[in-house]
């Protein structure tokens, strides 16, 4: 029997709920962080990521070294690259 993938769970946006322990906010490069409102999805926070660099930008203003990375601290990514000075 084929398994039905749940529906994403919408978060971080205006109504909905945060996300359940475990996972973050994953918000599109579209929603900036939040700030339109579009809001994201509760997806799960990794607990181990490669060592691949390729930096971006979170949410919170803190270069990561990788997407996973951002992830494992359950924040979702602004941009790709070093965030400014």
């Amino acid at each position: 029997a084929c398994k039905v993938k749940p529906a994403p769970v919408v978060c971080g946006t205006r109504g909905a709920a945060a996300c359940p322990t475990g996972q973050f906010c994953n918000f599109a490069p579209s929603a900036l962080c939040g700030a339109t409102d579009k809001g994201g999805t509760c997806e799960a926070v990794p607990t181990t990521c490669d060592e691949v660099k390729s930096p971006v930008c979170g949410c919170d203003g803190n270069t990561y070294p990788n997407d996973c990375s951002a992830a494992s601290a359950g924040v979702s990514i602004a941009s790709p690259g070093s965030c400014a000075l």
